[in-house]
């Protein structure tokens, strides 16, 4: 089924409880789904021995502390690749995500109860319940976020004001805004107009100005 409008007009869809769920799970996270999906290949064979929300929370926390952490001032952020997003849907995602893929562990054991313990947590209540365990095990203060002055979070990477140079994003950065456009070396007829106007008509001949060019 294609989504359209919100998700209330989406489970209207839905005639069953069944199918209600199953639409839920269908979801899609974001545009930068894979960004934020890890790789399910990649993860490692694990059994959780704690059945329960903070089990399973411990456990999510230890797969996603790179792609999801929790500020008090902004909720959850969930790194796509460029910054940290603030967006509680993401992260939820991320949760719903990683039950199923304990739920495909352990119907690869072939351990009843844990199999059943699997299903349960599926459910919406444990679900919010993990993600709030969690958010003492992901917090980060909000000081910490955009801490760094000289880094200018772009498309293309972070640039470091002090040096000009360009770097790959990343997440330990703790970059939560990204500019609209990337640094270029063309030369720009507004940004020349306005180093005309701020040295009088003659930019070359203040230093200044060729700090700023830099």
């Amino acid at each position: 089924m294609q989504c359209k409008g919100d998700v209330s007009d989406y489970l209207k869809q839905a005639t069953s409880a069944d199918e209600a769920r199953d639409l839920i799970e269908s979801l899609p996270l974001a545009e930068n789904q894979a960004q934020v999906q890890p790789n399910q290949d990649r993860m490692p064979s694990f059994k959780l021995t704690d059945y329960s929300d903070v089990g399973v929370a411990d456990a999510f926390t230890k797969h996603f502390g790179g792609t999801a952490r929790y500020s008090d001032s902004q909720g959850w952020l969930v790194w796509n690749g460029k910054r940290w997003d603030d967006n509680d849907l993401k992260a939820q995602g991320l949760v719903v995500h990683f039950t199923e893929i304990v739920r495909q562990h352990a119907l690869k054991s072939g351990d009843g109860d844990y199999i059943k313990f699997a299903a349960k947590i599926r459910g919406f209540s444990r679900v919010q319940g993990v993600l709030g365990i969690a958010k003492s095990q992901l917090e980060i203060d909000f000081e910490e976020l955009d801490a760094n002055p000289c880094d200018l979070n772009t498309p293309a990477g972070i640039v470091d004001l002090k040096t000009g140079k360009l770097r790959p994003h990343d997440p330990n950065a703790l970059c939560t805004k990204l500019t609209a456009v990337s640094p270029t070396s063309e030369r720009s007829e507004l940004f020349e107009k306005f180093l005309y106007d701020i040295t009088i008509g003659n930019p070359r001949k203040d230093c200044n100005s060729s700090r700023i060019r830099r």
